[in-house]
């Protein structure tokens, strides 16, 4: 079961998970279906790590954070009360556990446990690769993966954006064309009107051009020529602050951070909190150490945030344990641009 996405990029085809993940896999279609992704913007795109889409304005706070009023389900679409629907984590799983480790994923976006909606987004590396995106894929519905198309998800990534994942151009999805629907539609779908007018009229107010004249312009909210150089250093300054934003561990890319908090990656599944705080303790009197797990199943996530009463401390934490071995898993070790007492909720 496919679905080929055209964009102003080129094409991509997607294989869903229909079987895994029939609810979201229904969703999906019966949007493709109506008409409701032709035209919607790439709203994110973080080079070597996501590309979202799928509100059909590219609605969204600075951090990314909030989908438009017009992002819904499909049966929100008939029934305006039933605009979210809920995850199916488990046969993601399945799936993701049978294809392996590849680039292209699809998975729904939300603002947390069971609001999904019509936004969605494809990863750019493998799981393997970034542990961002492998935290991503186990708390995100992943329903489908690209097939064919993967020289149009390469340029896509390569789309320049600010430091909060906005695209400096107006990059969009013409359409999403149905191959086959083993689904029947549910009762109204046949009489639903898309308010395109409205559409349009908001993509205008965020200079966003007319679906009629797609194509790969600069947004005029771009910044002008002499900043253009300084952009690649942004991105890379900010990538990281980004990722956590997305992942719902920052509240915004410029908060600032305490310099007493490490951030610890790559972390044994096995490893705990207590154990972190032990091994970290040497160097001075740590107030405060969590490994993150999954709100739901209790997993870790595979990083944790190991709090010291003095910056000092924190220092010398992080000379000595970057790059060491904990519980046969070689660790990374950075300054936090985090605050973990902020929970994660979801990327958008």
């Amino acid at each position: 079961m496919s679905v080929l996405l055209e964009t102003i990029l080129g094409d991509i085809v997607v294989d869903l998970f229909v079987d895994d993940c029939p609810r979201t896999c229904r969703n999906f279609l019966k949007l493709a279906k109506v008409g409701f992704f032709d035209g919607s913007p790439f709203h994110q795109i973080q080079r070597d790590f996501v590309l979202a889409t799928g509100d059909p304005i590219g609605g969204h706070d600075a951090a990314g954070a909030r989908a438009s009023r017009f992002a819904s389900s499909a049966a929100g679409l008939i029934r305006p009360e039933e605009r979210f629907f809920a995850d199916e984590l488990a046969g993601a799983r399945r799936a993701v556990a049978r294809v392996g480790d590849q680039v292209g994923y699809v998975c729904m976006a939300n603002a947390g446990p069971d609001r999904n909606e019509s936004r969605f987004f494809i990863t750019a590396v493998r799981a393997s690769e970034s542990e961002s995106v492998a935290a991503l894929l186990r708390r995100h519905t992943v329903f489908g993966i690209v097939a064919e198309g993967h020289d149009t998800l390469a340029k896509l990534g390569q789309v320049e954006s600010d430091r909060h994942g906005a695209p400096y151009y107006d990059v969009r999805l013409r359409a999403a064309h149905l191959v086959d629907d083993p689904f029947d539609d549910p009762p109204g779908l046949a009489g639903v009107r898309l308010p395109v007018s409205e559409w349009e009229a908001e993509r205008a107010k965020r200079g966003l051009l007319p679906e009629t004249e797609l194509e790969m312009v600069e947004r005029p909210a771009a910044v002008d020529a002499a900043r253009v150089a300084e952009r690649s250093q942004q991105m890379r300054d900010s990538a990281f602050a980004t990722t956590l934003t997305l992942l719902g561990d920052l509240r915004q890319p410029d908060s600032a951070p305490d310099e007493q908090v490490l951030f610890v990656a790559r972390l044994n599944p096995l490893t705990r909190s207590g154990d972190l705080e032990t091994i970290f303790g040497r160097f001075g009197r740590v107030t405060s150490c969590e490994v993150i797990t999954d709100r739901k199943t209790g997993q870790s996530l595979g990083y944790a945030f190991v709090r010291f009463a003095r910056r000092e401390e924190a220092e010398e934490a992080y000379l000595k344990m970057d790059n060491v071995v904990i519980d046969d898993s070689r660790i990374k070790v950075d300054f936090s641009q985090s605050d973990f007492r902020h929970r994660p909720a979801g990327i958008c």
